[in-house]
Order: structure tokens, then sequence, then C-alpha cells
């Protein structure tokens, strides 16, 4: 009937929160998410990880050791369930074991590369100390609207096209100086949470920022400038505002006016989204799709056929999508963006605002 309905809800499900506006015309304080850090190995899989190390030692050094090392891999292997995960038998991973490690190393460094969250997040307060510096990272490991993605710009740096390493996790390539793809990404992840550890140490700010990226690259970069500002200016900003999910609460308790604000996931290149403690609304549709939801969708697509070519030797020739709306909302046009890219089509966004003005046609070349 009349009686309020104030809602807390996680600002990285506005499906589901708009459906609660919907039922019962709730007023959402929206929330931060966990905090995000990288799955890593453990357990039956960093047995996995020390065996393979083991076996490129033993290449190297001690070629005698190679034959015990792949039982004692394929053995941790089962015990870790991965040939199930990997849809492999004993007989044909040891026809050609090299190919296989190649297979297997890609598969771990996926594994240990995947997002997942940590623990619950406490209304009203903000992740502090490495829990801080990780969700930074993670805010930051895709491209938010025009600000870079600071892990392709490290590898940039270094000299690595980023799509190239994804696609070569598990392989050694010449110019990748003795190391997988993966390893390389590995090392990148590691360097951007060493870079915002000196920036926190540095109470981020941004006249430090030179003095670090020269210490670690030797050099100043513009992009890398770039993301390191938005970190600084806007992001720890934003992420200290965290207290106001509690301050909203009890004005809403008061009856007094609850700022709106957009919802999606921060860590899927929505970190503009930010700050939270706001009564949310779902999605603007000539948003849609955002231009980092682009990015994904475009790879989605080229995987979609990669599989397609390596399972069927042919180009699919037609393909079926189910578009969600709590999925699009969450991921602001994923899918869509995948549809687009399939069909041979690119989005036109309007500078400033991020709204679609129209679709141009992809060339055939």
């Amino acid at each position: 009937m009349d009686l309020p309905n104030i809602y807390p809800y996680i600002i990285n499900d506005p499906g589901e929160g708009t459906q609660a506006k919907r039922r019962s015309y709730c007023c959402i304080i929206d929330h931060l998410t966990p905090i995000f850090k990288n799955a890593d190995l453990y357990d039956e899989l960093a047995k996995v990880e020390n065996l393979l190390k083991e076996y490129a030692d033993a290449q190297r050094e001690d070629p005698k050791k190679i034959e015990v090392l792949k039982s004692l891999i394929w053995k941790a292997i089962c015990e870790a369930n991965l040939d199930k995960d990997l849809n492999v038998k004993k007989e044909e991973v040891f026809v050609n074991f090299e190919n296989f490690l190649e297979k297997l190393h890609n598969y771990l460094d996926e594994l240990r590369d995947t997002m997942i969250n940590d623990r619950l997040h406490i209304i009203g307060k903000p992740p502090e100390g490495d829990d801080l510096i990780e969700f930074l990272v993670q805010l930051t490991r895709l491209p938010n609207r025009e600000v870079p993605s600071l892990r392709e710009c490290i590898l940039k740096v270094w000299e690595y096209d980023y799509d190239e390493l994804l696609k070569n996790r598990g392989k050694i390539l010449p110019h990748f100086k003795g190391k997988t793809g993966g390893k390389i990404i590995q090392e990148a992840h590691k360097t951007a949470l060493s870079l915002i550890k000196e920036l926190e140490e540095k109470n981020f700010s941004v006249e430090a920022i030179n003095d670090i990226v020269k210490k670690y690259f030797g050099k100043l970069d513009i992009e890398l400038d770039k993301v390191l500002r938005y970190i600084c200016r806007d992001l720890i900003v934003n992420i200290r505002k965290t207290a106001e999910e509690i301050d909203a609460t009890l004005k809403a308790l008061s009856g007094k006016f609850i700022l709106p604000g957009p919802s999606g996931a921060p860590t899927r290149g929505q970190a503009d989204i930010l700050p939270t403690g706001r009564n949310f609304y779902s999605v603007d549709p000539l948003q849609i799709p955002t231009p980092s939801a682009w990015e994904i969708g475009k790879r989605l697509a080229e995987e979609l056929i990669e599989k397609s070519l390596k399972e069927t030797k042919k180009y699919p020739s037609n393909i079926g999508m189910i578009l969600w709306g709590t999925g699009t909302m969450r991921t602001k046009g994923e899918d869509v963006a995948e549809i687009f890219y399939l069909m041979g089509v690119k989005p036109r966004w309007a500078k400033g605002s991020g709204r679609i003005e129209g679709l141009e046609i992809i060339s055939l070349e």
C-alpha cells in the first residue's frame, strides 16, 4: 500500500533491481560490489603448475626426468579433474605431449586470470589497503569510455599486442622472450598492482604519476598517464564516497529525496557509474552498446566464428542468439555488440554523451 519500501541493492544487478521497483515501488539504495581479484591457482591446480615448471626445467637441464614427470603431470591433472575439463584421455595426450602442454598452459592461464569476487561488501565501508589496490586494478582492466585499459597500456609500453597474447596464452613465440603469452599477461597484472600500490603510498597524488611511470618503464607514456590520472582524480574519489550508502539510507528513512544514478557492472568498463548510494535506474537504451561492450562483443563474435571453423571447417551460415534484458542491463550491451559485429556493422557514438548516433558498415577488407 503506502508503506515506503527502502531497498539496498547491489549496483551490478539492475535487472533484478528494476523488478523490485515495478513490483513493490521500492526506492533503491545501491551499494558497491564485493572486491574483485584474480582467481589465481591453488590446491590441486597449483600442484599441476609446479610440475609444469619442473618439466620445463628438466627439458633444459635434466632430460632424464622428462618421462617420469609426464606420468606425474598426468596424475596431477586427473586429481584436479582437468582431464574432464579439457575432455582428453591419457592415450591421446601422450601421443603428442608438447601440444597437450600448450593447451593445458592456455587453460590454466585463463583460470588464473579469471576475475572473481572476494568476500561480501559491507554497506557504507569503502575498500582499503590491498583490497583497494586490487579493486582499482580490476576496475581499469577494461577501457572505461575514452580512458584506456591499464593492463593494455602496460603491455603496449612493453611492445606487446594484447590480442596476440590472449590468443597465445600457452605458446612461446619468438618475440615473447622465452615466455608464454599467459605469463606476460600475468606479469602485466602484477606490475599494475605495484603501480597502484605506489600511487596509494603517495595518497593518489597526480603529481607523483610521472616519477612512478619513469621508475617502472624508463619513459613517460600518454595513454598510461591518462588511466593513472583517471584513477587519482575520479575513481578513488568515487570509491571513497561509498560511505554515502549509509547516508542515503538514513535520508530515505527520513522521507528525503535520494539522488538517481546509473547501474551496471563497474568492472566491465563501467567504472564511471560510481559512486554508489543512489536510487539506480536500469539502462539508457541510446547508449547500448557502450564502447567497452563493443570491444568485448567483437571478441565474443570472433571466438564464435573461430569455434565454428575449428569444429565444422566452415563459417556458420546461421546464428541464433538469445538476448536477455537483465544481461543487457548488466553488461551494457555485450550481446547486442556481438550481433552488430556478426551483421557487419558498428555503432557510431556521439562525443561527450556516449549516445549512439547511428551504425556504420564495416568494410569487407
